[in-house]
């Protein structure tokens, strides 16, 4: 996420998503000219993070990521947290990616 702050970044994630989404009768791709429209003419930036984390419920440990990745007033910024209860490497295994 802290790469995403990057105006070239950005502009790659993008570029890549115009190719990814081609088809007409694709739903997707109205959604993504609406928002393609909306960062151009508005350079409006919102980055949205999930932390995954395989300990007990921390408020510090996502205030400190919070922190870390905000940086001006132009970014909304959203962090959202799952505290699983099982190991992180084990999720290939129970998602059926193996």
């Amino acid at each position: 996420m802290n790469d995403l702050k990057c105006d070239s970044v950005r502009s790659s994630i993008v570029h890549w998503m115009m190719h990814i989404i081609t088809e007409r009768n694709d739903p997707c791709k109205k959604y993504l000219n609406d928002a393609i429209k909306s960062y151009m003419n508005h350079n409006d930036k919102r980055l949205v993070g999930i932390l995954i984390r395989d300990t007990s419920p921390n408020k510090i440990d996502l205030q400190y990521a919070f922190e870390r990745l905000k940086s001006d007033n132009k970014t909304h910024l959203d962090m959202w947290a799952l505290y699983l209860p099982i190991p992180i490497s084990s999720l290939p295994g129970k998602i059926g990616v193996a």
